[in-house]
């Protein structure tokens, strides 16, 4: 009974380290989640203008990002479901802020659900880095993060590669 418990008590505490990598809080700004540190960072420099890229953003996201994806397959898969993106968009002179949110539609939750429109999942700031040039700045989740064909298609905006929308 003894070995039992403590082979037990061992595949419970290896488990909870697996599940500690996959939590991350529930952020409810851009902001809150820039400041997590185990949020993933990423800096570049594209030779793009801030104004153009700023634009880009601005035109693009609202259009090619709101939008819902079902993802079919096992059911006790987290990347099984219906997801709801919320992008958005905040400009100034200098600053640009893009955000982007995943909301799970067919799942009931237990515990805090966070924001209204989802879980941040990746946040963009893009700012003037000289001439002709911006500074990108990305902040993404480790889990839950965006599908690649978004993160393709922001990549694309922010060096004026990509002028349309992800093909889903």
């Amino acid at each position: 009974m003894k070995k039992i418990t403590i082979i037990a008590s061992a595949l419970l505490l290896s488990a909870g380290f697996v599940l500690s990598g996959c939590i991350q809080p529930l952020h409810n700004s851009a902001t809150e989640m820039k400041q997590d540190s185990t949020i993933t960072k990423e800096s570049k420099i594209v030779n793009r203008s801030y104004s153009k890229v700023a634009s880009t953003f601005q035109r693009l996201a609202p259009r090619c990002l709101n939008t819902t994806i079902i993802v079919s397959g096992d059911v006790r898969d987290a990347r099984t479901g219906t997801f709801k993106y919320t992008s958005k968009v905040k400009r100034s002179a200098n600053k640009m802020t893009f955000s982007l949110q995943r909301r799970q539609t067919d799942l009931f939750m237990i515990g805090p659900e966070g924001p209204k429109d989802g879980v941040y999942i990746l946040v963009v700031d893009a700012v003037p880095a000289g001439s002709g040039k911006t500074k990108i700045i990305t902040y993404e989740r480790n889990f839950y993060s965006a599908p690649q064909e978004f993160k393709d298609a922001i990549a694309g905006w922010t060096s004026g590669e990509v002028r349309g929308c992800p093909t889903l």
